[in-house]
């Protein structure tokens, strides 16, 4: 009983300095638009810094496999299987990009703010006005020489395998001729995902008060072509393949 209430404490502490950590961030952020005005390529470089913060506070410990496209480099789409919320904090240590993320996560208290404020387009999966809308906006920001991150499933599922992906953004990327750079997102344990009714309070407190929360992002090689469907296959033959390989690693080194 004492130990769980230990990890119930430190999982508390840590959700308040997540929150301090986003107040911080996201003020310094507003900061630095009134003084500079708004530079695409500058929020995400300010939103990589959220990110190694949020990581640095909760116990998130990313380790990387390959390499993410070179800074600056235009336009490049990430596409990456979704676990959990911890996904985004993950990613924004290792790329500077912009998210496409659900419409529900603008109306969350504190982080729907600081994802306001940033690069973060939202969408409503089900409305196809909010779909076309939302692939708009991801354009205009390839175009403008931003990158981007989208999780093609559409929701966050527990693994060990994923949804298909859908095929709006891959069809995006072959119309604009932007290289399509797949991502596979792995946890050690299979109970850190955070899926189906699970809020993100309960969930949090229950697996952000051990030590650490270890995840490995691994990057695929940058894929090329003009037809969307192609692209869509080859990205999850790639990150199923690597799911696959992180599996058996795991396995080999009696990690669970």
């Amino acid at each position: 009983m004492l130990s769980t209430l230990l990890t119930t404490v430190v999982a508390v502490i840590r959700l308040l300095l997540v929150l301090l950590v986003t107040l911080y961030c996201t003020l310094r952020h507003l900061l630095a638009m009134a003084i500079f005005g708004k530079d695409g390529r500058a929020t995400a470089r300010r939103a990589s810094h959220w990110g190694r913060w949020l990581c640095r506070v909760s116990g998130l410990k990313v380790e990387r496999r390959g390499e993410p496209a070179p800074e600056g480099e235009a336009g490049v789409l990430y596409v990456a299987n979704h676990r959990s919320y911890a996904d985004i904090p993950a990613l924004l240590t290792q790329t500077s990009a912009a998210f496409l993320a659900k419409a529900e996560v603008a109306r969350w208290p504190v982080l729907g703010f600081a994802a306001r404020v940033g690069n973060t387009v939202f969408v409503d999966r089900e409305d196809r006005e909010s779909r076309h809308g939302a692939r708009a906006r991801l354009g205009e920001a390839l175009d403008s020489g931003l990158s981007v991150m989208v999780f093609p499933e559409g929701t966050s599922t527990a693994g060990p395998s994923f949804l298909p992906f859908r095929p709006g953004v891959f069809f995006l990327a072959a119309k604009l001729g932007r290289p399509v750079q797949p991502v596979a997102i792995s946890y050690r344990h299979k109970e850190d995902a955070w899926v189906g009714s699970m809020t993100f309070v309960g969930h949090f407190l229950r697996r952000f008060g051990r030590w650490s929360m270890p995840v490995v992002v691994s990057f695929g090689p940058p894929l090329r072509g003009d037809d969307g469907i192609v692209l869509r296959g080859e990205a999850e033959a790639w990150i199923a393949d690597e799911l696959g390989r992180l599996r058996r690693s795991a396995a080999e080194g009696g990690e669970q």
